[in-house]
Formats: C-alpha cells, structure tokens, sequence
C-alpha cells in the first residue's frame, strides 16, 4: 500500500522578483530572470525587498476553498466607530481572530495547494502556535513568502483559524485530514481536539470515511475503532452506500477479518456491489472480466466453501469471478462435502466471527440429574429476552448418551412471535456428538448459526427446534426464569429472562456481548 509522505515544512533558497508578480487569482507566475523554481513539495521563502508590499486588491483573500463555519470577509477597521475595532474584543484570541486571513499587519504570505491559492499570515501567531513554522521562521526571519503545495487550502486555513483563535472547524469529512496537517506541523491541541471528535463522533454511517482515511495516513489506534464498529455492526455497515466509496486496500482489510457477524453470502454481494462502483468509477463496462479486474487479490479473500451450493452457483458462478480450474475444483467439493472432501487449498474455508462466546449455562444451579431421551419429531421451543443488546451465536443441545456412529440432524429457527416470521434458522445435517480430550461423549452439543443474529434488548425472542438421531441425554431438572451472566474483565453483567417453554429444554445459549 502506498501511503502519503508527511513532510514538514522546510525552506528553500529560491527568491522571486517580487510578491506583485502573483495573479489576482490566487496563482503565482514562474520566476523570472532564469531563476530555477522551487521544488515540489516544500516551502520556499522569498527574502524581504525593501520597500515592496503586495499590492491589495478584491481579489486577495479569495475565500472560495473555505468551509462554511469559517468563511469571513476581512473587516475595514475604517468602517468601525473611530476605528476601534480593538473596543469590541474581550480577549486576545478574539482580537487575533480579527486579524485571521486578513492583509492587516500580515508580514508574511502563504501559497497554499496546487492552486497556490495566496493566504495572507502574520509570522509571530504562525511562530507561536506551531513549532515546525517557528523552526522554519526563525532561521529565516527576512523571508515574506512560504509555499506548501502539500495541503488543501480549505484544510490549512481549519489548521491556521485554530492558531489564531483557537476556535476548531473540524467536521466528519475534514477531521483525517486535519488531523494529519496537525501532526504535520506539530500543533498538539487540534490532534486532541480531532481525536475527541472522533471518539465522539465515529459511527457506522461514517465508518468507510474515516477508515480510508486512517489506512491511508497510517492511523493505526483510529483504524482499529473503525474495524471494531464494522465487526459489531457488520451488516448494517456493509450495507451501507459507503461501503462502495472505499479503495481496494480497505476492502480487502474488511474481507481478511475473521470477526465479521454476517453470512459469507451477504458480504459476497456487497463484495460484487464494490466491483460494479469501482467499474463506474474507471469508466469500464461492468461486466465479469472488469468485475475480476478491479478485485483483484479481493476475489480470493472472499471465504467460498462457507457458501451452500445454491449460493455458489448463482452468484459466483454466474458472475465470472473465478478462474474456471477454480469453479471446478469448488463443484467437486460441495459434490464430495457430505463424505468429508476438504475445500481447495487456495481458498479460506475458516467461518467468520471467531470470537470467544459467552455461555448462558441453564443447569448451573441445578443437581446434575440426566435421563435418556428417544428423539422422535415435534416441536420445542423456549422464549427468552435480555436486559442489553447483544448477539446470538448459536445454542447448545443435548448429546448423545454413549459412543455412537449416528449422526443427528437438527433444524432451530429463531423468530419474534411465537415462529410466524423467522429471523435467522439453521439445518445441520450429520453431526456427531463430541467427545472430549479423553475420548469422553460432551453432554452439550453447540449448534452455531452462520453469522451472529443482533437482539435487541428488552424484546422477546423465541427459538423453536427439532431435532433426529440417537438417544440423548436431557435434564428436565427445574431452571431459573432469570440468569445474569457476567462479562469477563468488566464490571458488567448480561441478564436473560425465560418464559414460556415446550418440549426438551436448550441447556445452553450462546451470546456475544456488544461494546
């Protein structure tokens, strides 16, 4: 990944003829007299010429560039009572607000941008409030002109409205940038006052903004916060319009990550949505060789044996991604997964959302009294709710009484009223029952969902399951209506409540807590 070079600012020996060669618009002309230019991407000075000042005219403090918080015209003192615009200003930092982007006093001018748009400066408020432009300043004090191509002038003039009043114009789309300029010129102040926005402010509707911006300025604590917003709100934020605005390298940091909550399914559609964005934006037919082109390494960070063999066959297959020595090799997998074929060796088959669960341990305070259940089909269901927002990994069932060789085949489904409209259902097909490090068969047997399901709190929920095979342990023992269980290394606890119940109990579920 190619990241932006911060450079401080520095001073170069280059002179112009004069500062009444800029253009009213903002631009400067080449140096004359065969004086070589100044080298891009630095600040160079013009030494002072006598009694030459730059010549005042409508179109010197060309504010186009400025955010709206922080446009202003620069007053007349003429047009004040008696002049004194001083009268007016309680403090100092109101005063020198006064004189900000303005030719009154200012001894100093920056060309700023590609543009070079002019920004008329006063050295002492610029020596005092930055420690790289006090460096600079001091060792050539004679000097009336500074260029830094670098920034955009709407960001530098955010950065030189905080030196002279203090006052911050940071907002969702300049505070990366900002931030960046702050710590490029050594103004700690405005860095903590753009990392508190950000704390304040980050959500998953501005998530994709910002964390382009922290790859690309190499922002590694913001970084993470974005990526902890997008693995506990992964759905929401994958389908988000933003999520199609990012670059390549941020999509395939969001595809590496285990700790997604969302089916493979959905984030390979949004995946294909990137591509046909990423197409507009260049110009090319979105078709499946552009949709490839424009992925990438992407395509093989996409986890295809999570898929059922439904989903891979219309929208990858169907789509053009794969090479077609892929399609094959993933046919014979799903053709052969029943009898224990393992995914091509090219392709990450490890499920998302890795992280450690908590356990809502049903039997906790109950005597250890189990009896073997015959499993025949009908319906058990359970009704729960909890007290905060969380997601629901899965749950546990009973296993089988002894060793065995048959397999259970389990369907559950998790709904809001009473199994009328499913949320989330899961059929697992052929399982066995586990046995633990000393070849012991577990009593619980997880089921776990493709992706975490979110629930919201203080609402009910209810989980309806069947399940086929081999004898079975159960524990009919009594369980308690309320079980608070507490979040390790905080001082929290996650309460569930149970209501209504049929059929076998669930010994168990499995949640994951939300930040």
């Amino acid at each position: 990944m190619v990241k932006r070079k911060r450079e401080r600012a520095s001073i170069s020996s280059q002179s112009r003829s004069s500062l009444s060669n800029i253009p009213e618009n903002g631009s400067s002309s080449a140096p004359e007299n065969g004086s070589s230019s100044a080298p891009e991407n630095r600040f160079y000075s013009s030494p002072s010429t006598s009694s030459q000042s730059v010549p005042r005219n409508e179109h010197d403090c060309d504010l186009g560039l400025l955010p709206e918080q922080i446009k202003q015209e620069a007053e007349d003192p003429s047009d004040l009572p008696n002049e004194n615009w001083q009268g007016d200003k309680k403090v100092l930092a109101e005063r020198f607000a006064f004189i900000f982007n303005s030719e009154k006093y200012s001894d100093i001018n920056i060309l700023v941008g590609k543009t070079e748009q002019r920004i008329p400066a006063h050295k002492l408020i610029l020596c005092v409030g930055s420690a790289v432009l006090d460096d600079i300043l001091s060792k050539n004090g004679k000097c009336e002109m500074l260029m830094i191509p670098d920034l955009e002038p709407d960001i530098f003039l955010v950065l030189l409205k905080f030196l002279y009043s203090d006052v911050s114009a940071v907002t969702i789309d300049n505070v990366m940038d900002v931030l960046d300029a702050a710590k490029t010129y050594a103004v700690p102040a405005l860095e903590k006052i753009c990392h508190d926005y950000l704390r304040d402010n980050l959500k998953v509707s501005n998530v994709f903004l910002i964390l382009s911006k922290a790859v690309h300025f190499d922002e590694n604590k913001i970084r993470d916060d974005c990526l902890s917003i997008i693995d506990n709100e992964t759905k929401e934020a994958i389908e988000s319009d933003e999520f199609t605005s990012i670059d390549l390298n941020t999509l395939c940091l969001i595809l590496e990550r285990n700790s997604l909550k969302i089916k493979e399914y959905d984030l390979l559609r949004a995946t294909l949505r990137w591509s046909e964005a990423e197409c507009n934006r260049r110009n090319l037919p979105i078709n499946s060789e552009n949709r490839s082109s424009v992925l990438g390494n992407a395509i093989y960070r996409l986890r295809y044996p999570l898929l059922s063999l439904a989903e891979f066959s219309s929208c990858v297959a169907s789509s053009g991604l794969l090479a077609d020595k892929d399609l094959v090799s993933m046919f014979l997998y799903f053709a052969n997964k029943a009898s224990g074929a393992l995914p091509p060796a090219n392709f990450i088959a490890t499920p998302r959302s890795s992280l450690p669960y908590l356990v809502v341990d049903r039997f906790i305070n109950c005597n250890s009294i189990y009896t073997v259940h015959q499993w025949e089909h009908g319906s058990n269901l359970l009704a729960f709710s909890c007290d905060c927002d969380v997601y629901l990994n899965g749950i546990g069932l009973f296993g089988s009484d002894r060793s065995t060789t048959e397999k259970y085949i389990v369907e559950y489904s998790i709904s809001e009223d009473m199994g009328e409209s499913r949320i989330a259902s899961k059929l697992f097909e052929a399982v066995e029952s586990p046995c633990d490090s000393e070849g012991v068969q577990k009593k619980i047997v997880p089921f776990l969902l493709d992706a975490p399901l979110k629930l919201t709190k203080d609402r009910w929920y209810y989980i309806n399951y069947f399940q086929l095979g081999p004898n079975s342990l159960v524990n009919n023992s009594y369980t308690e209506r309320e079980i608070a269980v507490p979040i390790p290394g905080m001082d929290q606890r996650v309460t569930f409540q149970f209501g209504e119940e049929h059929g076998i109990k669930i010994p168990e579920i499995y949640f994951t807590n939300i930040p």
